[in-house]
């Protein structure tokens, strides 16, 4: 971008350099910015055209501003003028951008800030001095290549590894996972009175010596006392979505299911903590004793997180629709109150004969029944990332 704009040719005014420097940093900011917006996940309520959009407006700015004043940085004498200007202020820039784009996130505004004093300190230490060899190289590449550069470059921008998240697929059983903690339970055993005779076991007799065997006197074995947690969830309770199957592109195999991506460092959030957090409330909710109807299928995807059933001490079902709400910054809305029709529809579907299976029918009836008389509700799963959080599963209106 910036060689097809003739920055680095020589008879150019110092307002040219300018001009020519904010408009190439903006272009290639604004390219790379809107393709690593089109490639990554579109945060809950917003279109994919206007996170686009934003992103490349958002890009354009920051990187006319870091153009313009690290061109203008050359002209100055003093090193550290010339790095304040050419670096300082960009980084500050970039940080203040993050911090308005992430909704006041102190952390990730920080990180843009160091990353943009890291990279600008270590190009400020090349030099700028355009030797006869660049020059005329650069006229060759100019008059032969033109603005192919411009277009393979804006393709080819953003497609790094997106380093996905894998969730695993439809399993072919109810999974169940037992938990058990065993006191006391000593198994006493009684020996017949006769020497040189063998311990008897399950009042079996052992001869001895061609006596008839003694009679044996058996305790009874102490009552073991177990508590166990049964881990149930149905294996319809995870969808596979071809669109966002992950294929080994040597073996063709389908490895899992990508349930979030991220480009930019607010996807970071939106997108692979935002699909890390459900993930942990769905865990905490099935440790809790909930049977899993339907698990997460991914962040930034529509419909309610996750839906379970819960059987109260008296054997009534209740089925809850749970709404995870992440935060790094520890706050958070104000829950609803009522479910949407679009997840009950949801629910409703996942319950139905043939997806829910939880190898007992009788329950299975039991969470249709409650279904069919309206025991649904809504609850609101606070996961909270921010620095004092910690990553904690609260509730917002009860588990």
């Amino acid at each position: 971008m910036a060689g097809n704009l003739g920055m680095g040719a020589t008879g150019l005014s110092r307002g040219g350099q300018l001009w020519r420097g904010a408009l190439a940093g903006g272009g290639g900011n604004a390219i790379g910015s809107m393709t690593g917006a089109a490639l990554s996940d579109v945060p809950e309520g917003e279109s994919r055209a206007s996170f686009v959009l934003r992103s490349g407006a958002w890009g354009a700015g920051l990187g006319m501003f870091g153009g313009a004043a690290g061109t203008g940085s050359r002209w100055l004498s003093s090193p550290g003028a010339r790095f304040g200007v050419g670096v300082g202020l960009p980084s500050l820039a970039g940080a203040g951008g993050t911090y308005l784009q992430s909704g006041g996130d102190w952390s990730q505004t920080l990180q843009a800030g160091a990353l943009g004093l890291t990279v600008g300190g270590l190009a400020s230490r090349q030099s700028t001095a355009v030797t006869p060899t660049q020059q005329r190289a650069f006229q060759l590449g100019r008059q032969f290549m033109g603005g192919v550069r411009t277009y393979a470059g804006a393709a080819l921008i953003g497609l790094g590894n997106v380093g996905p998240s894998l969730r695993l697929g439809e399993s072919s059983a109810p999974t169940t996972i037992t938990v058990r903690d065993i006191e006391g339970g000593v198994v006493q055993q009684g020996q017949a009175p006769v020497q040189q005779q063998t311990p008897v076991q399950q009042q079996t007799p052992a001869p001895v010596q061609q006596q008839a065997p003694a009679p044996v006197q058996q305790q009874a074995p102490a009552q073991q006392q177990q508590q166990a947690l049964t881990i149930r969830v149905s294996t319809g309770a995870f969808v596979p979505n071809p669109a966002r199957q992950v294929v080994d592109p040597f073996s063709g195999e389908v490895l899992g299911q990508r349930s979030a991506s991220a480009q930019t460092a607010r996807s970071l959030i939106t997108g692979i903590r935002a699909d890390e957090g459900e993930a942990a409330a769905w865990r905490a909710a099935l440790a809790r004793g909930e049977i899993g109807l339907q698990g997460p299928t991914g962040s930034n995807v529509p419909g309610g997180d996750f839906y379970t059933a819960q059987i109260d001490a008296n054997g009534q079902v209740t089925l809850i629709a749970s709404d995870v709400k992440l935060s790094t910054v520890g706050r958070f809305p104000t829950p609803a109150t009522t479910v949407k029709p679009t997840w009950r529809a949801e629910l409703q579907a996942a319950i139905a004969p043939g997806r829910l299976n939880l190898g007992d029918p009788a329950l299975e009836n039991a969470i249709r029944a409650a279904f069919a008389a309206g025991r649904i509700r809504i609850r609101q799963l606070n996961a909270d990332y921010s620095p004092t959080g910690g990553g904690t599963i609260t509730p917002a209106n009860g588990w």
